[in-house]
């Protein structure tokens, strides 16, 4: 993790050191059509930082390892080493000029991005300034250098790094083809990441001994993980598929990690850096079953978009645990505390007299009874005869925003970040759950993605997903980490309570926002600057999944084949309007801008209004789709 403070500018010198040849499948389809065939080509891009456009890393601004038969650059590299060129290094300059943030910094060459992230090539960067440094010597936020300890790597919080990853069982397990020649460039063994390599369109590849997938309701009826028009034939290996939910959830790059911690305050930056996953993050006391967490069908008899009975922790054995304030994210620190108690019917509502437990709200659904009979899917869209079966990928509710989240709780779409404290008094000697119900896709989700264990066999298979999860074992999505909550603090009379931290935050952030952000009345675009954006789904040459952007004539624009179609000029502000008409929700990240949310709006003409904070995702939480 690097540590930066604001107007304090840091290079990087970044040498490529990878191997020949790639630890996951590498999808050839997706090469960089220059020079790209290369397995070890990096770019490293600073997400969510404010830096010139020589050192943003994009995606053909990649370079190899000389090592591996001599040194290749993309077509954009020109972020050349102090060091002499072709040295397999690139100097990347960091201004800092912006307000305390947590970052991150990953890999972001063309074609290779999903996979060298999810290998590892991603980590943390913390942006501070005076106005947090102040925060912390008022004791407003937590400070454990006020307890003695002089360890100034967590004064500014403790990064919390979120993955969902799948590891490979070896040649006995459920995916034998994956070490086969050819599939893995660098050949796998038993515990080594997984990743997609075979398409799954309507039929399983051949050679692919997993049961076929059919709707339960519809006998012969064939579906598809991911949706696929024409349906195939389907290169291999094929890691480029639209969406990949992995089975364990990693923190910090461990699996079901558990941190001790005093009773008393912390302060936590999550970041979900998992390639697609959401994360519905709540906080419950561990009971005495295998997983910690013994969940039960809702009692009001709540169901999924898929007609499944939303499964929730039991509150007589996981009562809630500390409630979380957030007070910041991707930007930086919010103008008032976002307190998610018990108290409050919707996170953030109340910022006084709230309790210290968790609002802990489960994820819900908009639902049609006339509707949710029929099993909605969230991979696309339609019905066709293929080779004499009728295929059915989804079936479209007649109002777009049915089976669209309206209830969640501290809800991540992958890139964002979240500044949270916590505050563990009151909790002593207690073991606390920090546990995810999100679905996969989101909102629509789709059952094969969520992997837990409910106390009951759960047979997946039939249907494209896992056999039953044993309890106190993985697979499970849903057991993120676990707090070991000791009885002693070190802090003693030493830190506001809870009430009292909420109150001074109250007034605190909001001087903090006015100090550290830029005006937002200051973003006012002429009407003549307006621009209209769609996100859409289509297939590829092969008949894949795809996602594209366009703009209002919703014709794809894919960026190896399209010239640019908007052509800013400096100090000008535009506004976008976004309409997502696509089956999940997404994320939106810009390079390079300043962006401000300025409204988001739901319905059959949704759309999101955006004007010109730097980088922060554009969430539209209803899908939308077109009438």
């Amino acid at each position: 993790m690097i540590i930066a403070h604001r107007k304090t500018p840091v290079w990087l010198q970044v040498t490529n050191r990878l191997p020949a040849f790639h630890l996951l499948p590498v999808d050839t389809t997706l090469v960089d059509p220059m020079t790209g065939a290369r397995q070890d080509r990096i770019a490293v891009h600073l997400h969510g930082g404010f830096v010139f456009w020589d050192s943003d890393g994009g995606p053909f601004a990649w370079y190899s390892n000389p090592a591996n038969g001599g040194f290749v650059e993309g077509p954009s590299f020109i972020n050349g080493p102090t060091t002499g060129p072709g040295t397999g290094t690139a100097i990347y300059k960091y201004p800092n000029d912006q307000s305390a943030r947590f970052i991150w910094y990953h890999d972001h060459a063309f074609g290779l991005t999903r996979t060298n992230v999810y290998a590892g090539l991603a980590s943390a960067y913390l942006s501070t300034d005076d106005v947090e440094d102040q925060l912390l010597k008022e004791g407003v936020l937590p400070d454990p250098n006020l307890g003695g300890v002089t360890d100034g790597r967590y004064r500014l919080g403790i990064p919390l790094i979120l993955q969902d990853k799948t590891f490979w069982q070896g040649p006995g397990g459920d995916d034998p083809g994956y070490g086969n020649p050819g599939v893995v460039p660098q050949p796998p063994k038993q515990g080594s990441l997984w990743y997609p390599w075979e398409y799954e369109g309507f039929e399983d590849p051949p050679g692919d001994q997993a049961p076929s997938m059919a709707f339960a309701d519809l006998p012969g009826t064939l579906t598809a993980r991911w949706g696929a028009f024409p349906n195939g034939p389907f290169p291999q290996p094929a890691s480029t598929v639209a969406e990949f939910f992995a089975d364990t959830i990693v923190v910090n790059g461990a699996a079901y990690p558990t941190l001790q911690v005093e009773p008393r305050r912390y302060r936590f930056r999550f970041i979900n850096a998992s390639n697609a996953r959401f994360y519905n993050l709540q906080l419950y006391v561990k009971d005495g079953s295998a997983d910690g967490i013994t969940l039960i069908p809702d009692p009001n008899g709540e169901i999924d978009p898929n007609g499944n009975p939303t499964l929730l922790p039991d509150p007589s054995t996981n009562p809630p645990g500390p409630a979380f304030i957030q007070i910041g994210n991707e930007c930086g620190f919010l103008p008032a505390p976002a307190v998610f108690s018990v108290d409050n019917p919707t996170p953030g509502g109340a910022t006084s007299g709230v309790t210290n437990q968790n609002s802990n709200l489960v994820m819900g659904y908009k639902t049609s009874s006339d509707e949710v009979s029929t099993q909605l899917r969230a991979d696309a869209g339609r019905e066709k005869v293929i080779n004499g079966h009728l295929l059915r990928i989804g079936a479209l509710p007649g109002d777009p925003t049915i089976n669209n989240a309206n209830r969640y709780n501290l809800l991540m779409a992958p890139a964002e970040r979240s500044d949270v404290i916590i505050d563990f008094r009151g909790f002593q000697g207690q073991k606390l759950i920090l546990y995810n119900d999100a679905p996969g896709p989101f909102p629509g989700g789709d059952i094969p993605n969520d992997y837990f264990s409910s106390g009951q066999a759960v047979d997946l298979t039939t249907i494209g997903g896992a056999p039953p999860t044993e309890p106190g074992f993985g697979p499970d999505t849903r057991l993120v980490m676990e707090f070991d909550v000791g009885t002693h603090s070190s802090l003693v009379g030493k830190e506001p309570n809870f009430a009292e931290t909420v109150t001074i935050l109250t007034e605190k952030l909001a001087q903090a926002f006015k100090q550290s952000q830029p005006d937002p009345n200051a973003l006012s675009p002429t009407p003549e600057n307006t621009h209209i954006k769609s996100l859409l789904e289509d297939n590829d040459d092969f008949g894949r999944l795809r996602q594209t952007i366009s703009d209002e004539s919703a014709t794809p624009i894919t960026l190896l084949q399209t010239p640019l179609t908007d052509v800013a000029t400096e100090n000008q502000v535009q506004r976008w309007q976004i309409y997502n008409l696509t089956g999940d929700t997404h994320p939106m990240h810009f390079h390079l801008v300043n962006v401000a949310v300025r409204s988001r709006q739901h319905g059959r003409s949704t759309r999101t209004a955006v004007s010109s904070s730097r980088s922060c995702p554009i969430r539209s939480f209803r899908r939308v789709r077109p009438t």
